[in-house]
C-alpha cells in the first residue's frame, strides 16, 4: 500500500516539474534570442562603420585629387612670372612633369579601393617632381632683377601659399581616415568582421605629406618678396 502511495506522490510532482522544464527552456530561448540579436548588432555595426571608414578613405581621396590639380593648374602662371630666366631645359623637365602629373590624377579612380602599387609610386614620384619644380620656380622668381607687377606677383603667392595649405590639410586628412580604416580592420572584432565580409585583403597606404611641401623655399621668400615690393611701391 505504502508502495502505490509513493507512486502516487510522484506521478503529482510530475506537473510541477514539467511546468518548471518549460520556464527554463522559455528562459534560455529568450536569453539566446538577445544573444543572438546583440551579436548581430555587433557584426552588422561593425560591417557598417568599416564601410563608412572605407567609402570616408575614398572621399578623401578625391578631395586630394581635386586639389592636386588645381596646384597643377598653377604651373604655367608659376612659369610664366618666372620668364627667360629658366633655361630650356628646365622648361622642358617641367612640362614633362606637367604631362605626367595630370595623366596620373585622371588615372586615379573615385572609387574607395586602394590604389595599385604602380600607380601610387607614380603618383608620390610626380608630386614630388612638381614640388621641386615649383621651388624652384620660386627661387627663379625671386632671383629675377626686375619684380613682377606687385598687384598679380602678390596674388599668385597668396594663391599658391594658401593652396599649398589646403592640400596639405587634405593630405593629413586623406592619412588619418587611411590609419583609422588600416587599424579598425587588424583588432577585435575588427578583424573577424573584416574576414567575414572580405574586407581583411584592404590596406590603404598613406601618402607622405613632404612631397607637397614647398615651406622653406615658400616662407623663406614670402618676407623677400613682400620687401621687395614695398621697395618698389
Amino acid at each position: 500500500m505504502a508502495i502505490f502511495c509513493g507512486v502516487k506522490k510522484n506521478r503529482r510532482l510530475e506537473p510541477g516539474r514539467l511546468m518548471m522544464k518549460k520556464e527554463w527552456l522559455v528562459l534560455t530561448g529568450m536569453f539566446s534570442a538577445v544573444m543572438g540579436i546583440i551579436v548581430l548588432c555587433i557584426v552588422f555595426g561593425g560591417y557598417s562603420s568599416l564601410l563608412r571608414s572605407k567609402n570616408r578613405v575614398g572621399q578623401a581621396r578625391e578631395f586630394l585629387k581635386v586639389e592636386c590639380q588645381k596646384r597643377l593648374n598653377l604651373l604655367p602662371d608659376l612659369v610664366s612670372m618666372a620668364g627667360v630666366s629658366l633655361s630650356s631645359e628646365s622648361l622642358r623637365q617641367i612640362q614633362e612633369n606637367k604631362k605626367e602629373s595630370a595623366a596620373i590624377l585622371a588615372q586615379l579612380s573615385d572609387e574607395a579601393a586602394p590604389i595599385e602599387t604602380g600607380l601610387a609610386d607614380a603618383f608620390e614620384h610626380s608630386q614630388a617632381l612638381l614640388t621641386k619644380n615649383m621651388e624652384m620656380l620660386l627661387s627663379a622668381v625671386e632671383k629675377k632683377p626686375d619684380l613682377p607687377e606687385a598687384d598679380s606677383y602678390s596674388s599668385l603667392i597668396k594663391r599658391f601659399k594658401d593652396l599649398e595649405g589646403v592640400v596639405l590639410f587634405n593630405v593629413r586628412r586623406h592619412n588619418k581616415e587611411v590609419r583609422y580604416f588600416n587599424t579598425r580592420r587588424t583588432v577585435f572584432p575588427g578583424f573577424l568582421i573584416a574576414k567575414w565580409f572580405g574586407l581583411d585583403k584592404l590596406h590603404f597606404p598613406e601618402i607622405p605629406v613632404e612631397l607637397f611641401q614647398t615651406e622653406k623655399v615658400a616662407s623663406g621668400s614670402s618676407v623677400f618678396f613682400s620687401a621687395r615690393i614695398v621697395c618698389h611701391s
